[in-house]
């Protein structure tokens, strides 16, 4: 078994686990915000990779009731759980990595947490397929724990259970972003839950014209 299939495997696994406590999480609101303020259309065509049960597709679609969102998430449990917490949405079973596959000429892909469990190629990957399947001006929000390649590695919990979580830096991300985006915000905060310190990345940009 690969680091993503033992991945994928956990949070299936404890798919309600995870929605008990991350459901609730307000204190990146505003970042979730910015992202609809940005998309500036009518009724936009927005995807979610790494939806989880629905936490952050609740806020995207109390600020904007008109959003076309189609959510997705590799783990069955987790696009159960979000179909019930978020009706106005659609959820489908999809990988993050399979993204060069979805039609062309959306309005924006919100990756919120999905890029830990990304290798950096994949990541390159990512924003490459991002950049080809948004329309022009089109938004993208990445967010990661932002690290050394070398804390890099799986985290495991009491019971054994294992998650393969890569960190990555704000400036090989904006090295790579830099060909076909503009950066529209890039924002550092600290995580700190009693149990874990982190330092979280986020970035927002913006599909250059051709």
């Amino acid at each position: 078994m690969d680091v993503y299939q033992e991945t994928v495997g956990t949070f299936d696994k404890l798919a309600s686990q995870y929605q008990d406590k991350y459901m609730a999480m307000e204190q990146y609101r505003d970042t979730y915000l910015a992202f609809c303020q940005a998309l500036a259309v009518a009724s936009p065509r927005v995807l979610e990779l790494g939806c989880g049960p629905g936490n952050v597709s609740r806020h995207l679609m109390a600020q904007c009731p008109d959003m076309q969102l189609l959510g997705t998430d590799l783990a069955p449990n987790m696009v159960s759980l979000a179909r019930q917490n978020v009706p106005g949405a659609r959820f489908e079973i999809m990988d993050a990595r399979d993204l060069g596959r979805v039609e062309p000429g959306l309005d924006g892909i919100m990756a919120a947490f999905c890029l830990p469990y990304l290798s950096p190629l994949d990541a390159q990957a990512l924003i490459a397929a991002a950049a080809a399947t948004l329309r022009e001006r089109g938004v993208l929000y990445l967010s990661t724990m932002e690290g050394l390649a070398s804390q890099s590695g799986f985290q495991t919990s009491s019971a054994g259970d294992r998650v393969f979580t890569h960190y990555h830096q704000g400036q090989q991300l904006q090295q790579w972003l830099a060909p076909r985006f503009e950066l529209l915000d890039l924002q550092r905060r600290q995580y700190d839950d009693g149990s874990h310190r982190a330092t979280d990345l986020f970035i927002l940009a913006r599909k250059r014209l051709a």
